[in-house]
């Protein structure tokens, strides 16, 4: 297989005349912006697409052709919305062989495309929701559904490295928009769930779609998942960060249950 070619070529199969991006890190409250955003355009900004793509490298090619046109599919009156987390845009650069002097050519991959960046501001309350919903599996919780509230064992090296994950990922977005010459906007998660209508027409507005006040929903459609369980491993994580040194292995006590201390 060709990688560039099926790519293209599958575009163009697909119609797709412009595209939209939602650029975004793990856990920074882009499926609730996403399925927000999508309740007014039936477009798939609440999914991660590309996700399907990661493992490119062991997939056959007939495998590989249907997880592409899995990823780059619907399409609404030529339009093509996903949302891209910084992962599975390093892996489609890797799979069509573009290293990252080649931002610019990864940002034109897509026709006529705009990026819109999320991130959040609380690092730490971002690594320990992912390391939560990495113990439990549990990802999201629609409205109306309990949340588990089941124990956690803690672990300061996983917190940790996820720590450091996210805070790369911001880099890597900004240097990737920065190399690639594009103005991309940033809303930051804690600024926007404060009001998440006023920062879904500000989004739409430099998309160029149309705000339907018809289609915004009495309650969002997903639970934000904080709870003292988190707010409880994020103090004991910022008081271990600051006890830790990268040069010592990690003390027995860095690793135990999550309980309130």
């Amino acid at each position: 297989m060709n990688p560039r070619a099926a790519f293209d070529g599958i575009l163009r199969e697909n119609g797709i005349g412009r595209t939209l991006i939602l650029a975004s890190t793990f856990r920074s409250g882009s499926t609730i912006l996403g399925r927000l955003l999508r309740l007014q355009t039936n477009l798939a900004f609440d999914l991660e697409k590309f996700n399907a793509v990661s493992t490119w490298y062991k997939m056959s090619e007939a495998r590989l052709e249907a997880a592409l046109r899995e990823a780059l599919s619907p399409v609404r009156d030529g339009a093509y919305a996903t949302k891209l987390m910084w992962p599975h845009r390093n892996n489609l650069a890797r799979f069509l062989g573009l290293n990252g002097e080649a931002a610019g050519e990864f940002a034109t991959l897509f026709p006529n495309t705009k990026f819109v960046q999320l991130v959040r501001r609380d690092k730490i309350a971002q690594a320990v929701s992912f390391f939560m919903a990495k113990s439990t599996g549990i990802w999201q919780v629609d409205a109306g559904e309990a949340q588990e509230a089941g124990p956690i064992d803690y672990s300061f090296h996983d917190i940790n490295t996820y720590y450091q994950h996210f805070i790369s990922h911001d880099y890597l977005w900004k240097l990737f928009f920065e190399k690639s010459g594009m103005t991309v906007p940033a809303y930051v998660y804690e600024d926007v769930q404060r009001d998440f209508k006023h920062a879904a027409r500000a989004i739409m507005d430099f998309l160029s779609l149309e705000f339907h006040e018809e289609k915004w929903p009495d309650t969002l459609p997903i639970r934000q998942q904080e709870d003292e369980r988190a707010r409880a491993l994020q103090v004991r994580f910022r008081d271990d960060l600051f006890a830790w040194s990268p040069h010592e292995l990690l003390p027995t006590k860095l690793v135990g249950p999550a309980t309130p201390r």
